[in-house]
């Protein structure tokens, strides 16, 4: 699993100190000190290794995991804490991404998330257009501000609206195949999509060509929450087609994060992506999805987590 813990103490400490040559740990004033020995660390006492990810205070003798300090420092649950240093890895060095996108293998109907491979509805308008008098344009765009979602995430996945969905987002899933959300409660169904065989689509499925890790989730919005390399089965059980897609691809690790009433469903994709010869960590949740909140845990898309769980 990819966590960094740099830019988080940077954005908590402003003090941070490299030791080592090379650098083996990154050095604060430890928070504890006053509390655990009765005076004030003013000495950078607090060691956090850079490849092991412990803390140690050679004064107060405060020891925790990367995790454990974020907890210890913010007050956030594992969850949260988790989310603050999860990073989503980079995306593999290629030339050109097109490149990419064309020599990626997929079933014949299944189309690369790119705005100009979707088929969108009649009359579509991308929430980031110059566009601002359109009043269900700004209703949107007030809506995913309010869920977290910035004009990159807009831009990202050519998110948009349509007069043929009225106050609802407009969720490029892949090729022909696109979800209409509400953006208010008293809207029903929640989601509305185009009547077509869907088994085998993923949302945001090119990271399956960039990335060696990727996070499994069920819906768009939470694939959004996460990062780039997220992708959603667009519902709460994995197709027999997706799984096989997953197997497939040349991604090595895969993070299942479906949403708390899943849990059964999520170890049973787990496991048959396992038995597909990945290497697989299950988040489970007690409650809520990555996208729950809707505000940004860091400067990457953050993870929401209640539960870790490694699949041994």
């Amino acid at each position: 699993m990819n966590l960094d813990i740099n830019v988080w103490l940077w954005s908590h400490f402003g003090d941070v100190i490299a030791y080592g040559s090379p650098v083996t740990d990154l050095r604060v004033n430890c928070p504890f000190c006053e509390s655990r020995y009765g005076k004030v660390d003013n000495e950078h006492k607090l060691y956090i290794g850079v490849e092991i990810r412990t803390c140690h205070c050679f004064r107060c003798e405060y020891s925790r995991s990367w995790v454990g300090l974020v907890m210890d420092v913010t007050g956030m649950d594992y969850a949260r804490a988790l989310g603050e240093l999860y990073k989503p890895p980079k995306a593999k060095q290629c030339d050109e991404l097109e490149d990419v996108i064309e020599s990626a293998t997929r079933p014949q109907s299944a189309v690369a998330t790119f705005s100009s491979r979707f088929t969108f509805p009649k009359g579509f308008i991308a929430l980031a257009s110059d566009k601002c008098c359109n009043p269900l344009l700004r209703h949107a765009r007030g809506y995913m501000y309010r869920r977290g979602f910035s004009k990159k995430c807009w831009r990202r996945y050519s998110l948009g609206i349509s007069p043929s969905y009225p106050m609802r987002v407009i969720i490029p899933i892949e090729g022909p195949f696109y979800q209409a959300r509400a953006i208010y409660p008293f809207i029903e169904p929640k989601y509305i999509h185009p009547k077509m065989e869907s088994r085998h689509y993923l949302f945001n499925s090119i990271a399956l060509e960039l990335y060696d890790e990727v996070v499994v989730c069920e819906g768009a919005f939470s694939a959004m929450a996460i990062g780039e390399n997220a992708i959603a089965v667009v519902g709460n059980k994995a197709s027999d087609e997706q799984i096989a897609r997953l197997v497939g691809s040349p991604v090595e690790r895969f993070i299942v994060a479906l949403d708390a009433d899943a849990r059964i469903l999520a170890v049973e994709l787990s496991k048959r992506l396992k038995r597909g010869g990945k290497t697989v960590t299950l988040w489970q949740y007690e409650k809520g999805d990555p996208a729950d909140g809707g505000r940004y845990i860091s400067k990457e898309f953050g993870l929401r987590a209640e539960v870790e769980a490694r699949l041994l």
